[in-house]
């Protein structure tokens, strides 16, 4: 007894659902682009990483001369 109601509870849910459902209908088809530019990862890492060891370079030596200048 209580399956039957419960199929027919889900039933009529179902035709509700049904009833109130949304419909998408599309205007155009979206232009795809013929040539990207991005993403250039590869590029882009190897310039950071670049910068980041002259960055690094750069620090390194000032350091280094800062501790030579304490020793004299």
């Amino acid at each position: 007894m209580r399956l039957s109601a419960a199929q027919q509870a889900l039933a009529a849910a179902e035709g509700a659902a049904n009833q109130q459902s949304v419909f998408i209908v599309p205007i155009s088809v979206p232009s795809l682009p013929t040539e990207t530019t991005k993403p250039e990862r590869l590029f882009d890492i190897i310039a950071f990483t670049f910068i980041a060891a002259l960055v690094y370079a750069v620090a390194f030596l000032m350091w280094s001369n800062v501790r030579d200048h304490r020793k004299a």
